[in-house]
């Protein structure tokens, strides 16, 4: 078990980190795990290992029960980013964001995205692939709302940002490009434009309900 910035970093049992010739690899007492072909390989989070290989970064978790491991990202991206304990790996043209809930261990997930924006004050990622428009919570990987890209009521694509909490604390968010509000109900999101906002302050109209 290792500790950096006061983050817990587990090793998988029954597995060690290899080194022949100055490559690294992941082998068990009765196997390999991974051929020692990286040029490093380091441990972060539970049971998630970093691979370095040519210039390229990469990931792969193990399963909690066993010696089997899922891969996280594949060892072609040119950038890793840390947000806490979720990742970043990027190449560009491509985004593989690891949601990683500290306290649930399990839930993780992993989305990939052609575009990707972090605000640094806030715990969301603003993101699209190909089709849609997302504001996802960071670490759970909730998706808070999601919406066609190109739509005729659309000046384009949308692009949002952070703008505090209404009554109850759940965050609201403003599309600057074509100028309207994401805003909560109970139990979901909806689009507001400036001028139901003015019609509402007029009529005491609740956006929540």
């Amino acid at each position: 078990m290792l500790m950096r910035d006061n983050i817990m970093y587990t090793e998988k049992a029954g597995i060690r980190i290899a080194k022949n010739e100055n490559k690294y690899g992941l082998i068990s007492d009765s196997e390999t795990i991974l051929p020692m072909e990286y040029d490093n390989l380091f441990i972060y989070g539970r049971y998630l290992y970093v691979l370095h290989k040519d210039g390229k970064i990469g990931a792969i978790q193990f399963n909690d029960a066993d010696l089997s491991y899922k891969v996280i990202a594949d060892t072609k991206y040119d950038t890793l980013d840390f947000y806490w304990h979720d990742l970043l790996f990027s190449d560009g043209k491509e985004f593989v964001y690891y949601f990683c809930d500290a306290d649930h261990y399990g839930h993780e997930s992993v989305r990939v995205f052609t575009n990707i924006s972090i605000e640094s004050r806030d715990s969301f990622i603003y993101a699209n692939d190909a089709e849609n428009c997302y504001i996802i919570q960071q670490q759970s990987g909730k998706i808070l709302w999601h919406e066609k890209k190109r739509q005729e009521s659309f000046v384009g694509k949308p692009c949002y940002s952070y703008c505090g909490t209404v009554s109850d604390g759940k965050p609201m968010f403003y599309d600057l490009t074509n100028d309207g509000y994401i805003v909560p109900r109970k139990n979901s999101y909806t689009r507001r434009s400036n001028s139901f906002f003015k019609k509402s302050a007029i009529q005491g109209d609740d956006t929540d309900e």
